[in-house]
């Protein structure tokens, strides 16, 4: 399945938060975006401001889900309140694999008001859990065909990167199969850390040294077998 997500500057916002961005181009045609991701994606995903919702959902087919992404931690807007949530548009490629996935999600995106933003970040970046829930409602499955088309700092990227690296491991686990790289005739051994090691050897000579000193008694041999 070729499957999209669009995080696009939202109507009204563009120069304001991007237009210092090399790349700024002004505003996004919405519209066109959605048109576009209805004709080339099995699935899609648009997040947009609850301002700007009535007319970009006018512009979607009548059967998207709207979603909700809640944020416990949103600054206030002078003679606008609080705007805590943000809707997103979903026309999934597959129904959610999960029965109780609820179509809302609370979480704060990443804050830096006391801590130096990291090189290439984004204002707007999802956080990994949105990333994830938003996935779900895609009906994604590891081996499907991602794009983030507004990739801003990559964040989405990784976050589908390390999902589907992580979905491959549990279908190869449930197949009872060894994740990539073994060899099924010659599968690797892992060395169980002994008390027979050297770093424990070393450990209990110094501490006998210290009883010793202090004229303490000696440690029993069933002592260390219940380590």
């Amino acid at each position: 399945m070729r499957l999209a997500y669009a995080d696009p500057p939202y109507p009204g916002q563009s120069a304001k938060h991007y237009g210092d961005h090399p790349d700024y181009a002004g505003e996004v045609d919405h519209r066109s975006l959605i048109e576009d991701m209805i004709g080339r994606y099995d699935g899609w995903a648009l997040s947009t401001s609850n301002r700007a919702l009535r007319e970009v959902l006018s512009w979607s087919p009548p059967d998207v889900r709207i979603l909700a992404w809640n944020k416990p931690i949103a600054p206030p807007m002078s003679g606008h309140g609080v705007y805590g949530w943000e809707p997103v548009i979903v026309s999934w490629a597959r129904p959610p694999a999960k029965r109780d996935l609820r179509d809302t999600i609370t979480v704060s995106p990443e804050q830096y008001t006391f801590r130096p933003k990291p090189d290439g970040y984004v204002t707007g970046s999802k956080p990994p859990a949105f990333c994830r829930w938003m996935f779900a409602w895609l009906g994604a499955r590891p081996g499907d065909d991602f794009v983030d088309l507004f990739p801003g700092s990559g964040a989405v990227t990784r976050a589908w990167d390390a999902w589907s690296a992580q979905g491959d491991l549990l279908t190869l686990r449930a197949k009872g199969l060894p994740p990539y790289g073994w060899d099924l005739d010659n599968p690797p051994t892992f060395e169980r850390r002994s008390p027979q090691s050297e770093d424990h050897d070393q450990t209990r000579a110094h501490e006998a040294e210290m009883r010793a000193e202090h004229g303490m008694p000696a440690r029993s041999p069933q002592s260390e077998d219940h380590e």
